[in-house]
């Protein structure tokens, strides 16, 4: 049986502001471990970790990100995605998901109906699969311009800017 009387029950506002109590309580503590091209495990304070989330938010807000916004994250389950989720979400914005597995098509639906201004991809084919489909099945077709954002590339839809 746990003790639930000896369970901190304070939270932040927000998961980034959680994030942030974290960091303050245990900065050196691991909070994700990778494995590299090698297959050594390379890990991840949560100063570490944090410190990646306000430099990809910082970027994301030059980039015109703001509360409110939708942005998509087409990404299996990685490092980068939680790091791109926590950015996100300080900045106020929600994140539209899929995963790499999604078609095409289906991806360019989500992140159409989603209205999504900027749209991450895990990597190159996964945008390449999204970019070459028809554009006549589609309500608009956004000319994208990609960048290389945190080992995820980030797409801008100008028509939505």
């Amino acid at each position: 049986m746990i003790d639930e009387s000896a369970m901190d029950r304070t939270l932040g506002a927000t998961l980034p502001l959680l994030l942030k109590n974290k960091v303050a309580e245990i900065p050196n503590y691991t909070l994700q471990a990778v494995k590299n091209k090698s297959g050594v495990f390379v890990r991840y304070s949560y100063s570490q970790v944090y410190q990646h989330v306000i430099e990809l938010a910082s970027s994301l807000k030059k980039m015109g990100v703001k509360k409110g916004d939708h942005v998509g994250l087409i990404s299996d389950n990685r490092r980068e995605w939680l790091i791109t989720d926590y950015a996100l979400l300080a900045l106020g914005a929600a994140d539209v998901p899929r995963g790499c597995d999604s078609m095409g098509m289906e991806i360019r639906f989500i992140l159409d109906f989603a209205d999504c201004k900027i749209s991450f991809f895990e990597n190159f084919t996964v945008l390449n699969i999204f970019i070459l489909l028809p554009h006549r099945i589609f309500l608009h077709s956004p000319v994208l311009t990609a960048k290389v954002l945190h080992r995820l590339t980030a797409c801008r839809d100008p028509a939505k800017a």
